[in-house]
């Protein structure tokens, strides 16, 4: 059995992979409990794997504390996503293929490897990313902009009286003009996000000639799925995906040192 991490900005998500199965357990926050009884509560049943690929954004004292824990749980032989030119049948956009995010690499071998045809893949997490891939496997190049808390977040910080979060209650689920200034905000910035998600595929689609189909992932893709004019499809375990498929041709990996 492989164990699979994504380490992302806000939690870990993971999953077991084996006899070609995929089985995903729930996200593990970094906060709380603490990161390491939060780790044991989540993996500390689980079978001893065979080896453990891990893909990372996270900060570095996460990091550095996730790979401490799962050395002294397991003596798994331990690797890292690292993005290379190519590999898994995509190719990278990038000059310097290891600045492009191990996420949004294992998202682009999942999207790769789950279907074909041209596709925008949007990870909607603490920051939203939009990566196109062409038929042919190319990544054509992406976006990065705040995700809605990041954006929420920042305004309540540079702004004297705004505070978006206070006395929330739930998620906005509509687009329309607010009557207070936390619901303007809250709104606001889902409109935001909506209207580029939009906007970017009517230019792939006009560039194109034809939309491209639409994976949409991230803590935050439920908010953004029924608001969204042009149709997504929901895959809300992309990245473990494309790590599945990462680990299985053993690609664009190198052992973690540190």
């Amino acid at each position: 059995m492989i164990l699979l991490l994504d380490a992302g900005n806000s939690r870990l998500k993971w999953g077991c992979y084996a006899g070609g199965e995929l089985a995903v357990g729930d996200p593990v926050a970094y906060a709380g409990s603490g990161l390491e009884a939060n780790l044991e509560r989540a993996l500390g049943a689980i079978a001893s794997p065979t080896r453990v690929l891990l893909c990372s954004v996270a900060a570095t004292a996460i990091q550095r504390r996730l790979t401490r824990w799962l050395r002294n749980r397991w003596h798994a032989p331990l690797a890292g996503v690292v993005p290379g030119r190519r590999g898994c049948g995509v190719q990278n956009a990038y000059p310097q293929p290891g600045t492009l995010g191990a996420d949004r690499w294992a998202a682009l071998v999942g999207a790769r490897a789950g279907g074909a045809g041209a596709t925008c893949i949007v990870d909607a997490g603490t920051a939203v990313t939009v990566d196109l891939l062409t038929a042919d496997g190319l990544h054509a190049g992406g976006l990065i902009v705040p995700g809605l808390e990041l954006a929420r977040g920042g305004l309540d910080r540079r702004t004297g009286r705004i505070a978006s979060t206070a006395g929330a209650d739930g998620p906005v689920r509509s687009l329309r003009l607010a009557r207070n200034t936390r619901d303007a905000v809250r709104t606001g910035t889902l409109y935001q996000l909506v209207a580029l998600l939009d906007r970017v595929v009517d230019d792939l689609a006009a560039a194109a000639g034809a939309p491209p189909r639409g994976l949409l992932t991230g803590g935050d893709a439920a908010t953004l799925l029924p608001l969204l004019r042009t149709p997504f499809e929901h895959r809300p375990h992309l990245v473990l995906e494309g790590l599945a498929e990462l680990a299985r041709k053993r690609c664009n990996q190198q052992p973690v040192t540190d």
